[in-house]
């Protein structure tokens, strides 16, 4: 069995496990088509999009970052070994993805920050080493306080990205990731936000501070 398989029988079966009235999730009239808890229920408890846990549940999981992966092990109410398992399956997905080259590179060029300026979303340049090269004044802002992160680990694709700002709260995003053809080794990372969620007015508060509080140095 690859791992692909091996995701997704794991997450179906426990998914089948866990019950409406164990999960808390409120039982509506009318008969249920499943043993357990739906695909949407546990997309609900995790904080992902029902499309997104779908996709999750195929055996799709290399675009998830760990906290998408802790936070559908805290949905299924999942023990420490199921929890290191899934993680264990998780990786071994990554192990078979392509390997690419890694870049040394620390600059970029002067048109590719002109993309960045163009992006109303937070967006950012990194190289194979997790290294942020450049940003755009929203997505400085979003790294920066001192005790956020300047360097995240993403699965190279597209997927979701939680993460906590000391000044307004729990972000959601999902993401999406371009490698730059014209300049190889490099991946541009674009944020996208639901609009109306909790995080969008978060970001709105957060574009209001770029102007006076961060400069290019």
């Amino acid at each position: 069995m690859d791992s692909r398989s091996g995701i997704s029988n794991f997450l179906t079966s426990r998914r089948a496990k866990l019950t409406p009235e164990k999960a808390g999730v409120p039982l509506y009239s009318g008969a249920r088509r499943v043993p357990g808890l739906r695909r949407e229920e546990v997309a609900h408890l995790a904080g992902v999009s029902a499309d997104y846990y779908a996709r999750l549940e195929r055996g799709k999981i290399s675009g998830a970052s760990r906290e998408v992966i802790e936070a559908i092990a805290r949905a299924l109410q999942l023990d420490e070994d199921e929890r290191d398992h899934l993680i264990d399956l998780a990786r071994m997905t990554l192990r078979r993805a392509p390997r690419r080259k890694p870049s040394n590179r620390t600059t970029v060029r002067a048109g590719i920050q002109s993309v960045l300026a163009s992006i109303d979303a937070p967006a950012f340049v990194q190289n194979a080493r997790l290294d942020r090269l450049a940003s755009n004044k929203i997505g400085r802002a979003l790294y920066s306080l001192p005790d956020d992160g300047s360097r995240d680990r993403f699965n190279y694709g597209s997927g979701q990205k939680m993460l906590t700002h000391s000044a307004v709260g729990d972000l959601e995003f999902g993401y999406e990731s371009f490698e730059l053809s014209t300049d190889p080794g490099l991946v541009m990372l674009v944020y996208t936000v639901e609009p109306g969620s909790t995080t969008a007015d978060a970001m709105r508060i957060l574009a209001s501070w770029t102007a006076p509080a961060l400069h290019s140095t």
